[in-house]
């Protein structure tokens, strides 16, 4: 039987990762704030440590909308000495 972090990563993990780059400043700023909550309000957040959703909080990081890199400024991304190359689409 799958569990949550399994389903997730299954089923919708692509699909909201991908929105790091959707064109309407709202639904990034949606996934801006429903990061934030996962990387600093769950105590043992299952996605906290993988390499993509770590990726997309860096994109988010230097999204051109302030509202979504204020929402997401202060999340702290694994590792936090990775200087790897991003890019925003």
């Amino acid at each position: 039987m799958m569990n949550n972090k399994d389903l997730f990563e299954k089923y919708f993990k692509l699909d909201f990762l991908s929105l790091v780059n959707d064109k309407v400043p709202n639904v990034r700023i949606a996934m801006s704030k429903v990061l934030r909550h996962h990387f600093l309000k769950e105590i043992s957040g299952a996605m906290v440590f993988d390499p993509e959703v770590n990726d997309a909080v860096r994109v988010m990081k230097l999204d051109k909308t302030e509202d979504v890199k204020n929402n997401i400024s202060d999340v702290e991304t694994y590792p936090a000495n990775e200087n790897k190359e991003i890019s925003v689409e």
